[in-house]
Parts: C-alpha cells; sequence; structure tokens
C-alpha cells in the first residue's frame, strides 16, 4: 500500500510505502510526482461508487 501526502509546497511532497521490512519513505522531488502522476492515472480510469455498486 502507498500513502501520498502532499504538503502546502510540492517539493516537501513524502510517499510512504509499505513492505514486508517496514515503511519506505520517498521524499526526492521526483519521486512524489511519480507516484502524483500514477495516482492521476488510477483516478481517471477508476469506476465511480455509483458504477461500482451496479
Amino acid at each position: 500500500m502507498a500513502v501520498y501526502a502532499s504538503a502546502p509546497d510540492p517539493h516537501l511532497d513524502t510517499v510512504e510505502v509499505g513492505s514486508p521490512t517496514g515503511a519506505v519513505f520517498f521524499d526526492s522531488p521526483t519521486h512524489p510526482a511519480d507516484f502524483r502522476t500514477r495516482l492521476d492515472l488510477a483516478a481517471r480510469v477508476a469506476l465511480t461508487r455509483e458504477e461500482a455498486s451496479d
């Protein structure tokens, strides 16, 4: 599981990814941007609650 924590300043954004050995944090400028892009793409193709319940 990944958690994206956005901050008022995008340079402070952090991604936490769970792994079998514990949490891993990504906070360099490129990693959160990559995760944000992936989350945005997933949100575009995800079903709405209504679509999922049908």
